[in-house]
């Protein structure tokens, strides 16, 4: 999927192209999603997974539901907008990977290192935004306990934040020590590494469009879901538009 740098870039398109009053740093940490769930125990880091690929819409239904403050509905915006940005383009990038190698693990990698190079090409900083205070805690348990039954997520995914820092701060490899350590390696799992020039020569014209086509969606969604928590649109409406797509 997309990497933090894209999502950010995507973001501000869509917030220029809107110009909402939104709480800048719970928007950036909705442009997350569910990944840090991803960096969390790994009895539960699989969280991840199953809200990009299950019930997507009515888990942004019940957020939706729950965000007539302006930091909830901030938060929601930026996972709205990670929502189009990965169903739009996740696709593209698993099938070029996979196209480039076609051994699995490998694809794993060069999934990795398609991400840094869009990074690279975008010229954005990753800039991780800061833990959210307590004020969409609630709407954040309900929303996905009502959907997915899971408790306490919280703290999980506080837990799961606070290893970003570390991982990134790995993979971006400053003195290319990483990537100069694993390159002799088979499988090639130097391409973690954003020094990793491995995918250089790849063609990745076709993320662009699709890009634009995210932004299109997100602006779409985030009218909607202002409609919906204002009460100028329907369950029905916003579902429809919403969507309940896979975005891994």
């Amino acid at each position: 999927m997309p990497d933090i740098v894209m999502h950010a870039v995507m973001g501000n398109k869509v917030r220029k192209r809107l110009g909402l009053d939104l709480n800048d740093e719970l928007f950036r940490f909705g442009l997350l999603g569910p990944d840090p769930f991803l960096y969390c125990w790994p009895k539960y880091n699989h969280y991840s997974s199953i809200m990009h690929r299950q019930r997507s819409g009515d888990f942004l239904f019940e957020l939706a539901g729950r965000s007539r403050s302006k930091d909830t509905f901030s938060y929601l915006c930026g996972f709205l907008c990670h929502y189009a940005l990965d169903s739009r383009t996740h696709p593209y990038i698993i099938s070029l990977a996979n196209s480039v190698c076609p051994d699995k693990k490998q694809a794993v990698f060069m999934h990795i290192a398609i991400e840094h190079r869009l990074d690279r090409d975008c010229g954005g900083r990753t800039a991780i935004p800061p833990f959210p205070s307590t004020s969409i805690r609630r709407a954040f348990e309900g929303s996905i306990e009502k959907v997915y039954g899971w408790k306490d997520t919280w703290k999980k995914l506080k837990a799961g934040y606070w290893h970003i820092k570390p991982f990134y701060a790995i993979i971006r490899d400053r003195y290319g020590v990483v990537n100069k350590v694993l390159s002799p390696f088979k499988g090639s799992p130097a391409m973690v590494s954003a020094k990793s020039k491995v995918c250089d020569s790849l063609d990745l014209s076709g993320f662009y469009p699709l890009l634009d086509s995210s932004v299109e969606d997100a602006v779409e969604f985030i009218k909607c879901a202002e409609r919906f928590v204002k009460g100028n649109a329907d369950a029905e409406e916003f579902r429809t538009v919403i969507g309940d797509r896979s975005y891994i």
